[in-house]
């Protein structure tokens, strides 16, 4: 019996066979699916509520330059929406 040698064509042909594809496909769309499902999950984002509150508020800051000139700042800071 003689064996045919893996050509391009043949290798187009089994490659492109909806039979060896499947498989393929199938494991493709079930880690995209596990991707898309696991990206935005609140079990792994630390809550930050308490310490932001800490922080929000109008504060003033003073500088000093190396030609000793003093310049003052007003910085406000908010909360904002949620990141996901």
């Amino acid at each position: 019996m003689k064996k045919n040698p893996l050509s391009s064509k043949t290798l187009v042909s089994k490659l492109t066979s909806v039979d060896s594809l499947t498989p393929l496909l199938i494991g493709f769309l079930l880690f995209a699916v596990a991707l898309i499902f696991g990206s935005c999950s609140k079990d792994d984002e630390p809550d930050f509520t308490a310490d932001i509150a800490k922080v929000v508020g109008t504060y003033t800051v003073t500088d000093k330059d190396e030609d000793d000139e003093v310049e003052t700042y007003t910085v406000n800071i908010t909360k904002s929406g949620k990141w996901c």
